[in-house]
This record gives structure tokens, sequence and C-alpha cells, in this order.
């Protein structure tokens, strides 16, 4: 198959809901995905609530938790990674954030 932006989109995609398996697994403890998931719940929650989404639909406010939870994940693994050696980078620590950020989203969105 050739590699193309289309191809790589969706291989990201397949890989982000094939990551969801690691939520029922001993993996969601030992490899530290909670911390990445209830990080991105509280960052998600305080910022949601700074900059008010509330006349948003909840689609929009789902993608916006998602992209803060991604974004924050994404720096703190690249900054993480670069700057020990042991530490390796992870996409999987970076998507449970985005997990976690629709997660904090919804539950900003249900307690209004």
């Amino acid at each position: 198959m050739k590699d193309t932006p289309f191809n790589n989109m969706l291989k990201l995609l397949f890989f982000a809901v094939t990551t969801v398996r690691h939520f029922f697994t001993k993996d969601f403890l030992n490899e530290n995905y909670y911390k990445h998931f209830f990080l991105s719940i509280g960052i998600v929650y305080i910022i949601n609530r700074l900059i008010d989404l509330t006349g948003t639909p909840l689609w929009f406010q789902l993608f916006v938790g998602y992209l803060i939870g991604y974004g924050v994940n994404f720096t703190r693994e690249w900054y993480y990674a670069k700057k020990s050696k042991e530490i390796k980078f992870s996409y999987e620590d970076i998507i449970f954030g985005g997990y976690g950020g629709i997660v904090g989203a919804l539950i900003l969105n249900l307690t209004r």
C-alpha cells in the first residue's frame, strides 16, 4: 500500500482506536497510562471552565477536550523524552491523554 497522507491518517486512527484495549489490561496500571488519563481530565476540566464552551455543541466540546489532552501530553512526552535518555517517547501515553480530555469535557458538560 502506498504511503499517502490519507493512509497515514487511517493508520493513526486505527492505532488510536486499538489503544482502547489497554483500558482493560494490566498495562493501564503497569505502563502508567492512568496518570496521563487522569491528568488530562483535570487539565481539560480547568481549561474548559476558563474558556467557557457552554454555547457550543457537545461534539465540539469533546473535540476541544481531546485536542487539549493530546497537546498537553504530547508536549510532556516530547520534553521528558528529550530531557532523559531513559524515558521513551510513547504515543500510547499521548492517546490516553486525549481520551482523558474527552472524559474531562464530558464531565464538565454533565456538571453544568
